[in-house]
This record gives structure tokens, sequence and C-alpha cells, in this order.
């Protein structure tokens, strides 16, 4: 029941406070609730941000359990957006169950003041506990974090490991050395000393372009983390982490040679499939012609339908399946440019006969020939000229 009176006291009759950074508490007389802005209200443009508040029941910490928060954010540009803001470690939040809720928020473009509202509730409930603030979105400097030595090397420097570059919309923006955050690491997770040289300006500590050197030649693969930490329009303002992995050393030898070994393998391929293609085209695809005995014409072996494996496969030959709609069935042939092989299958053994001459494995048809078995009569012709006579057409089905 106590739980109850607390749910009911902390929702209803109470107005909407303004928060604005400092803590503000709402006296909900059994329990004292306390609402505060953890993050800064001046938020870099153009980015994904976390708003951090902290919700705490002073008497009942647990209750934090029960809570639901949503925020709500009207942009300055008439949009308005709705997030749930999570308590679980996930997702921008910290620590899970700290009482801290968070949600992660895109700025976008749009700069300048922006009003927003927390809705503190509880779960299952439709009632809820609002708080609004405001927050003003600036376009904070940016940083670009190159690590192609490549790109980056200077001949009057050496060790040169990576390349800084400071921006403010992308309107080159000076920072001193000191502003830089700069950490290399090897793969062990060892430290390596470095100094931020600028580009521009060897001379002074204001620039917009650093080189990144390490104090030793560095020949095990390592990392560059670099952030911006400065004071930014009097506000304290400290960039998204940039990290980047270079490979060096055995790592990079190795990577090298996968990588020499995988172009050679493409290249082997490549010329295999250049040498199938070239030798796949020259051979000749079917033509010629069947009539029967009365010179009846049957079909042209160009126009035989084939399904688009076959074609492939098998180019320049008909099987003895594929012969078989015209009573061909028992040999196979095969085209090349001015003549027609006759391959005669194992089983048939002299039961066909070509001009009248039993043919046990194969036979060369340059022009015409008879061919001969199971008291049929058929006339392979090897090219399609010799159609110039007439002939009188016959369905394949009367043949059989």
């Amino acid at each position: 029941m106590k739980f109850i009176n607390i749910c009911f006291s902390l929702i209803v009759g109470i107005s909407i406070i303004s928060l604005t950074g400092v803590t503000v508490k709402a006296d909900t007389n059994e329990e004292l609730t306390v609402v505060e802005m953890v993050s800064s209200d001046v938020l870099p443009g153009s980015s994904v941000v976390p708003v951090e508040i902290r919700v705490i029941n002073n008497e009942r910490e647990d209750l934090t359990d029960f809570m639901k928060t949503e925020l709500e954010v009207w942009w300055n540009n008439g949009v308005k957006q709705k997030y749930e803001m999570t308590d679980d470690g996930y997702e921008g939040d910290k620590v899970a169950g700290d009482g801290i809720f968070t949600s992660l928020i895109s700025t976008g473009a749009s700069l300048g003041e922006h009003r927003a509202r927390v809705n503190v509730g509880w779960k299952d409930s439709p009632l809820v506990y609002p708080v609004e603030f405001s927050f003003t979105t600036l376009q904070f400097p940016d940083l670009t974090l190159i690590s192609d030595i490549d790109f980056v090397a200077n001949e009057e420097l050496s060790n040169v490991i990576g390349f800084l570059k400071t921006e403010v919309g992308d309107v080159p923006f000076e920072v001193t050395s000191d502003d830089l955050k700069v950490s290399i690491f090897n793969l062990k997770g060892e430290n390596e000393d470095i100094v931020i040289i600028p580009k521009n300006k060897p001379d002074q500590s204001l620039d917009y372009e650093f080189f990144i050197v390490s104090e030793n030649e560095l020949v095990e693969s390592f990392q560059i983390l670099a952030s911006i930490d400065m004071e930014f329009l009097d506000i304290s303002y400290v960039s998204p982490q940039q990290k980047v992995t270079v490979y060096k050393s055995v790592e990079q030898v190795g990577i090298g040679i996968l990588n020499l070994a995988g172009s050679m393998l493409l290249i082997i391929v490549a010329a295999l499939a250049l040498y199938f293609g070239i030798m796949w085209h020259k051979q000749a695809s079917p033509h010629g012609f069947v009539l029967d005995s009365k010179r009846n014409f049957i079909i042209d072996f160009n126009d035989l339908k084939r399904n688009f494996i076959k074609k492939i496969l098998s180019k320049n030959k008909l099987s003895s399946r594929e012969l078989e709609p015209c009573g061909l069935n028992g040999i196979s042939l095969k085209f090349f440019g001015g003549y027609i092989l006759v391959e005669v299958e194992n089983n048939l053994g002299d039961t066909i006969r070509i001009n009248s001459k039993p043919v046990t494995k194969s036979k060369v048809i340059e022009s015409e020939s008879s061919v001969g078995f199971h008291g049929k009569l058929f006339f392979i012709n090897s090219n399609e000229k010799q159609l110039e006579f007439p002939v009188k057409g016959v369905p394949a089905s009367e043949l059989v």
C-alpha cells in the first residue's frame, strides 16, 4: 500500500519543473525524488551524443527499477522527436542500474537552443512526471585522424606514424598541441612515446594540421587513439575518440604475402577462364541436317532445342538422348568445321552401318552419308547448303 501511495503522490498534482543542469527536488510528501541533468546543456551539433538524466528516490533507491523514463525534444527547426531513456548499460548508458537514464540522440545540423522534456513515470502506467529543460547545440571542433604513412610522410621528419586535422564545419580550426590527446599502444597494450608537431607552423603550437611522430621507430603493429580536450566558447569540450590500427612488421609482411597470393590466384583463374573461353569459342556449333530413307526432311541440327547447360558444356556435341526425337538413338554426333564425327554406343556392336559398312566405334561424315540400323535408314548431311535441292518435310513422330 505504501508503494502505491508513493507512485500516486509522485505522479499526480505535480506541475512541470524547469531543469537547467542543477538538482531539482520534487517533494512527494512521504518520499523525496531527485531529478538531475547529468550531461552538459551545451552539445556539439552534427553528432550522436548521450543525454543523461539522474532519477533518484532518496528513501527507496530500488524504486528506480520500476521507473519508465522518456525524452522528448523540440528542435528549433520545428521537428519533434521522442527517445526512450534506459539504465541498462547499453546504447550509451555507462553503468546499468546506477539511476542515470540515458538516450543517444542525433543533434543534426540545426544549431542553437532547443527545448526538451523528460517524462518520468512508472512502468505500465500512462501517468508521467514531466520535467522540462533546454539545451544548446553548437558547432564544435571536429578531429580527423589519418594513419596512411605514405600520405602523411614528411621527408624532414622521421618516424611519422599519423596525421591530425581539426575543423569546425569543414573550415580549418586552429588548436594547440596541448588540446590534442593522443596515445599510441602496441598490440600488447604497451604505451609508446610520441611527439605532436604542427605541420604549417612548426615554430608555434597553434595549428590545424599536425604530424604524430614516434620517438622510436615502431617495428610492430600499433594503435592510435586521438581526441580533442579543450575549452571551446567557455565550455569544456571532449570530442569523440578517433581510433585506428596500423599493421606492420611480420603481420604486414604476412598480409602482403596473402594479398600477393590472392592476386596471383586471381590472375591464374582469369587466364584459365580466358583460355577455356577461347577454346569454347573455337568449337563448332551443331550443323547439318537429317533426311529419312525417302529423303524427307526431319530436322536441322542447328534448330534442335537444347538446355542451357548442354549448350555450355557440350557446345559441339549432341548426345544419343538428344537425338532420340529424330530417331537416331544409339549414336552421338560431334561437330567440327567441315565434318561430323559419328560415335557409336558400345552396346550396339556391329548393328549400325554407315554407307552400308558396319561401324563399331566412329565414322567421319564430310558431306552426306547413309546411316542404317534396326531396319531404318537415314541420311546425315554435314552442310546446310545441301538443302538447296527440294526436300519434303515430315514430322519426326511419323518415323517411329
